[in-house]
């Protein structure tokens, strides 16, 4: 579970792209946050074509780590959205 939240705090602090190395390497843990819906690729059902945090995974992650909450403060995100 540990891991799991380092990846979780590493996309919320820098979002990576679908084929980033952090991404490649990091499959299996963001393949399982997906699926949990605490990580998404969507934005108003417009694929940004990076990972971030969804307000489910930060409140996971504030839950699981409550001494440190201080760094899942909740920003605004954007993106755009990519090329087909």
């Amino acid at each position: 579970m540990n891991h799991y939240l380092q990846v979780l705090l590493h996309i919320r602090m820098t979002p990576q792209k679908f084929q980033s190395d952090f991404s490649r390497a990091q499959a299996r843990f963001i393949a399982e946050a997906a699926s949990r819906g605490h990580v998404s690729c969507l934005r108003g059902g417009v694929n940004c074509g990076e990972w971030y945090v969804t307000d489910a995974g930060v409140y996971f992650m504030a839950n699981a780590k409550a001494g440190q909450s201080h760094l899942l403060v909740i920003s605004k995100q954007t993106c755009q959205p990519t090329q087909t």
